[in-house]
């Protein structure tokens, strides 16, 4: 079993880029490798098909008390900084690592010790066999610079040969083994790898697709709304094969989506083009994205429940 701690901050000098510092323990007590394993027995017994659901960045209960699960392929995790990580844990590849993502650089390196570290414990991961499990850190999970050089586990003080106290809560917000990804925390789990990148660069790309479709009237005010923060996420859930035109294919619908929404969604029947305002953009991602449509009762469905559209 191996403990990794990493340390974010930016450059105190005006440096746009990030440092993420990280350091290794590849030994731990035995009485802190038993207090840790209970934690992991009791969140991979969660692991399977009955416990989870696919991981939804747009869902309304995040989960609704299950594991959000991700397969792990070539192009599903597009985090640059999760290929950094493993890397860096599960392939044990201990060396600086320059990562390039959106706008921003990210450089990972290996500390000597822990107290080399220039900036406060963003999260930990522990290593047990092939699985890797990650727990983002709060204030309240650190008191740095305590001589008394013990590694404490909620009330239970073990013997560590560690110069600081760290809580370690082994309520985990994501595991990753071989082939899968299991979240509980999703908040934390696209925190850590840093999917408001991920969510920008993939909204960018479907951005492109939709003007090449020619189908959204007013594609540069279309283009202007959708560079707010807030609509980022929407865009995740649309596939880059979509077919943009035929989601406009359903005449019933369309004419159902442009009375619902008192026609601030309207097709337009000489362009070909829908118009829309700001407000139910979203709502026409969800289109894209095979989210939305109409049930047996002609109603508006969105994630198959029934919902109103704003109006």
């Amino acid at each position: 079993m191996e403990l990794f701690i990493f340390f974010k901050s930016k450059n105190l000098k005006n440096d746009p880029l990030f440092d993420i510092e990280f350091f290794r323990y590849n030994t731990l007590s035995k009485e802190v490798v038993e207090e840790i394993t209970k934690g992991i027995d009791n969140y991979t017994e969660k692991c399977d098909e009955n416990n989870t659901k696919p991981y939804n960045p747009l869902s309304l209960e995040r989960g609704n008390g299950k594991l959000e699960k991700i397969t792990i392929k070539d192009g599903e995790i597009d985090s640059d900084i999760f290929k950094a990580y493993r890397n860096i844990i599960v392939k044990s590849q201990l060396k600086d690592i320059d990562v390039t993502m959106a706008e921003k650089k990210y450089r990972l390196k290996s500390l000597k010790k822990y107290n080399d570290a220039t900036c406060p414990v963003f999260y930990y991961a522990i290593k047990e066999g092939e699985n890797v499990f990650f727990k983002k850190t709060s204030e309240s999970h650190l008191l740095l610079k305590n001589e008394n050089k013990i590694f404490i586990r909620k009330d239970n003080a073990k013997e560590v040969d560690i110069d600081d106290l760290m809580v370690i809560d082994t309520r985990f917000d994501f595991h990753i083994n071989n082939n899968d990804i299991f979240i509980k925390n999703g908040t934390s789990f696209e925190s850590i790898l840093e999917y408001e990148n991920v969510f920008k660069v993939h909204k960018n790309k479907i951005i492109s697709k939709i003007e090449e479709a020619k189908i959204i009237d007013d594609f540069d005010a279309f283009k202007v709304a959708c560079s707010k923060a807030n609509y980022f996420r929407a865009f995740k859930v649309v596939s880059e094969s979509t077919d943009f035109k035929k989601a406009f294919s359903n005449g019933a619908f369309l004419k159902k989506l442009e009375t619902d929404t008192k026609g601030k969604i309207k097709w337009n029947r000489r362009t070909k083009k829908i118009e829309l305002e700001d407000v139910h953009i979203q709502t026409v991602l969800h289109m894209f994205s095979g989210l939305i449509g109409v049930d047996i009762y002609n109603e508006i469905v969105i994630f198959n429940e029934k919902h109103a559209i704003p109006a």
